[in-house]
């Protein structure tokens, strides 16, 4: 299963469109967890319009 494909599933399956998902890159998700504030607002902001998708792949 490709991560597209399983996105298309994840958002079928949560009513949701792919073009009303993001990607959020995983150093917000990090400094949300240790509870920064700009990365909270961030995320909260972005819940309000968009299902908030994190990517299985990922290139450094």
């Amino acid at each position: 299963m490709t991560a597209l494909h399983g996105s298309a599933i994840f958002a079928k399956q949560n009513g949701a469109k792919l073009a009303d998902m993001i990607i959020v890159d995983t150093d917000i998700l990090i400094d949300a967890g240790r509870n920064v504030f700009e990365a909270i607002h961030c995320l909260n902001q972005i819940e309000q319009e968009f299902s908030i998708a994190v990517s299985s792949v990922t290139q450094m």
